[in-house]
């Protein structure tokens, strides 16, 4: 049977871990593709390239500190009370619980993007300040967060017999990750690669039975019995040349493939149309209006080991990148909405309620900008038949929500569909 191969020395401390060395298949550095390349030979070759790779496992300790940092990182651009919540039980369990404190509070929603963040050496990353492991090469050498999935499992007891729930309990967590699917739209010599990754993580010692190979174990229950189970969609496109690099041409963020699949190079779609952006079409039962600035981008880059220049050096985005300004991440789009889902559950069903996430689809649909206004918003949309004016009956059951950002003239610039269950109660 196969097994799960370790790709990194186990460590008997997430700290004794090395660092992560550049294979040699990977780019150190960027340079332009040959005149000679036909965009079908650059396609294929990028898709083949990443078809070989492999992915480490990620490590990390469920520090309670990290997941407080960037509860204050949000804490100056949401209304407070939406962070009194999490904050308290993050304090209590860095003053009370012990590593091994079943007590210790679940990583909020979006936490855990985070932790698990490959920590590579200046050297190793690209010229914009990205992971090699994840791009094709050149002349791909332009990325966007374009989307992705969360799959939450809590309060369940997993046939490896542990608890199924990320805790801030300062133990070690593993994320194994793996491409699960690589597709191409666009026109020849404007083709767009969709990168799919998937991400699991999952506790210690059910890694610890699939690296040993234990009997009756294999590869798929990783992914089966993960905690947080995760797919990232990015979208790489051709690097611009000088005379492209109009200022606030970006209008749209590509729109990825739907239902990714398997590693596949399907038929190039043609694009005959640029996309417009998107606009919505029902009102918000709840939102908040907040202007993101330079320091909440550095700040949640800092936290997520992020170098990408895209969100630190306004320089680069115009004259490289074609941006007016820097752009605000996805994960801390799709962060900051969650984060307003948990309180919108609390002030509908009481301080006592908890909204647990069950699965959340979202997309990126254009770009969010430095030092100009953003809202959050959201409605329920329970396919059950209930509405937003559900009363506290609704505690218990399986709620869907529909949550989006608006940006500048009511642009929709990402838009994420939750389920989750509302607990009466905190629950561990």
């Amino acid at each position: 049977m196969p097994r799960l191969r370790p790709l990194l020395p186990r460590p008997n401390s997430v700290f004794n871990r090395p660092i992560l060395a550049l294979p040699a298949a990977l780019p150190r550095r960027w340079s332009s593709a040959s005149p000679s390349s036909s965009p079908h030979i650059e396609v294929d070759n990028a898709i083949e390239t990443l078809k070989q790779r492999h992915l480490p496992i990620e490590w990390d300790i469920t520090s309670p500190g990290q997941a407080l940092r960037l509860t204050e990182t949000l804490r100056d651009y949401m209304p407070p009370a939406w962070g009194i919540n999490i904050s308290s039980k993050i304090n209590s369990s860095i003053i009370g619980n012990g590593p091994s404190d079943s007590a210790a509070p679940i990583l909020p929603f979006a936490y855990h993007l985070v932790y698990f963040n490959p920590h590579i050496a200046r050297p190793f990353l690209l010229p914009d300040g990205t992971d090699p492991a994840q791009s094709p090469g050149p002349p791909f050498t332009r990325r966007m967060w374009a989307g992705g999935s969360m799959t939450y499992r809590h309060h369940q007891q997993p046939n490896h017999g542990a608890d199924s729930s990320v805790r801030l309990d300062s133990n070690i967590y593993g994320c194994v990750r793996r491409f699960r699917d690589i597709k191409v739209r666009g026109t020849q010599g404007d083709e767009k690669i969709f990168v799919t990754m998937e991400h699991a993580v999952v506790g210690k010692a059910l890694l610890d039975r699939l690296t040993m190979g234990e009997e009756g174990w294999e590869d798929g229950d990783v992914y089966q019995n993960a905690m947080v189970r995760e797919d990232r969609t990015l979208v790489f496109m051709r690097e611009r040349a000088p005379g492209q690099l109009p200022v606030e041409q970006e209008t749209a963020i590509p729109k990825p493939p739907q239902a990714p699949s398997s590693l596949s190079s399907p038929p190039k779609e043609k694009e005959t149309t640029s996309p417009l952006p998107e606009t919505s079409q029902s009102p918000a039962n709840f939102r908040h209006t907040l202007t993101p600035d330079k320091i909440l981008l550095f700040r949640y880059s800092a936290l997520t080991w992020n170098a990408h220049s895209i969100h630190l050096d306004s320089n680069y985005c115009r004259n490289i990148e074609g941006h007016r300004n820097l752009l605000v991440h996805g994960p801390l789009s799709i962060t900051m909405l969650m984060t307003m889902l948990n309180w919108h559950v609390q002030q509908r069903f009481g301080q006592g309620a908890v909204a647990v996430a069950k699965h959340v689809d979202y997309r990126m649909l254009a770009p969010l900008y430095a030092d100009e206004p953003m809202s959050l918003c959201g409605r329920q949309s329970d396919l059950r038949g209930a509405t937003a004016e559900s009363t506290s009956c609704d505690a218990g059951k399986t709620l869907n929500f529909r949550l989006w950002i608006e940006g500048p003239g009511g642009v929709m610039a990402c838009r994420a569909d939750a389920v989750v269950r509302v607990l009466a109660r905190h629950s561990t």
